[in-house]
């Protein structure tokens, strides 16, 4: 995605524009902590706001866990069949390692699902 930054005039921030579909200000110093932020939120936008993208970040979760523990257990499969591991910490270690890899991989897509804001 092509991005667009620039300095706001006003100094609270950057503008950032994705593709120009709007902008979005980005300051790093807007909420005091994060109680305040979540009260600003919640008098800006009502409870909706506080759970704005939930549906996507819930979605890409699911599919990192049935990818995870998909790739897991193909791969345990194949390297007990195909190897000379055996069932122990081991194989545990290499086969984590390898799904962990693989996974990002395959559901990257929903890095890019854009949430309703």
């Amino acid at each position: 995605m092509d991005r667009a930054v620039e300095v706001d005039r006003s100094g609270k921030g950057l503008r950032v524009d994705e593709a120009g579909l709007g902008g979005l200000m980005v300051s790093p110093c807007s909420y005091k902590h994060v109680f305040d932020g979540l009260w600003r939120i919640y008098h800006a936008e009502g409870m909706r706001g506080l759970f704005a993208g939930a549906t996507t970040a819930t979605g890409r979760s699911v599919l990192m866990t049935v990818g995870q523990l998909s790739f897991y257990d193909q791969i345990k499969t194949f390297l007990l069949a195909h190897t000379s591991l055996t069932d122990n910490v081991t194989t545990h270690f290499v086969t984590s390692t390898l799904a962990g890899n693989l996974n990002p991989q395959a559901t990257n897509q929903g890095n890019y699902a854009r949430p309703e804001v």
